[in-house]
């Protein structure tokens, strides 16, 4: 009868932590998600004093920190939550995202290369190497990352106009102008195409074509587009 005791008193003890540590992590994420980071940040430092094996919560308090500008301790909660669980594709997502944060395009990439790794169809990986690889000065490589990715998801159309910026960058602009076009084809509404595709149409002496889709983007609301016009169009 006394070990039946015992062995009650240790497991409502043990429903009460767990039930502690749900409450704050459950704060902390409403928070999070609402953009109240710092106190996002606190509810999760309470959990982890109750659970601080927990490689979600180091997750979560990662992106509060991230999204908060504190990139340096998002990376450190990041490699925490690896060193819990090695196989939470996420963690290295997101410790890559804030090491570009810090200008290291270098490590993001190996962040990136883990990733995919574990998780070799995941688009948005793909894109954001070719971003750390575009940082790089490596425009191929960026090039045959956004391949990949739409090659995953063809309905990308940041990928396209991506591509493109890239494309033109190598002063491959008919190249370019392709990828505008299908990003516009997929999403008519992408002011930055437009101002992409007359850019490319300018630099292949297609003035008057190139200045009207510099005039939309900017009448769409891309406001980098009447420094264009100011420049190329004048």
């Amino acid at each position: 009868m006394k070990t039946y005791l015992i062995t009650l008193f240790m497991l409502l003890i043990v429903n009460a932590f767990s039930q502690k540590y749900e409450e704050n992590f459950n704060r902390g994420y409403q928070k999070y998600k609402s953009g109240d980071y710092y106190s996002a940040i606190v509810d999760f430092d309470n959990s982890l004093k109750i659970d601080p094996q927990n490689f979600f919560t180091y997750f979560y308090r990662g992106l509060a920190k991230n999204d908060f500008g504190d990139y340096f301790g998002a990376i450190i909660d990041f490699t925490k939550s690896i060193e819990i669980n090695p196989s939470y594709t996420n963690s290295y997502v997101n410790r890559g995202l804030s090491k570009k944060n810090l200008e290291d395009y270098r490590g993001a990439i190996i962040d990136y290369n883990m990733a995919l790794t574990l998780d070799p169809n995941n688009e948005y990986v793909f894109v954001n190497r070719s971003e750390a690889k575009s940082k790089l000065k490596d425009f191929h490589g960026s090039i045959e990352d956004l391949d990949k990715a739409l090659e995953i998801n063809p309905l990308l159309y940041e990928g396209y106009f991506n591509r493109g910026l890239k494309k033109a960058i190598l002063q491959q602009f008919n190249e370019a102008i392709e990828d505008f076009n299908k990003a516009l084809e997929i999403n008519p509404n992408f002011s930055n195409a437009y101002w992409g595709r007359g850019i490319s149409k300018v630099h292949l002496g297609l003035k008057e074509s190139g200045c009207i889709d510099l005039s939309k983007a900017g009448e769409m609301g891309f406001l980098e587009a009447y420094s264009s016009i100011k420049i190329h169009c004048n």
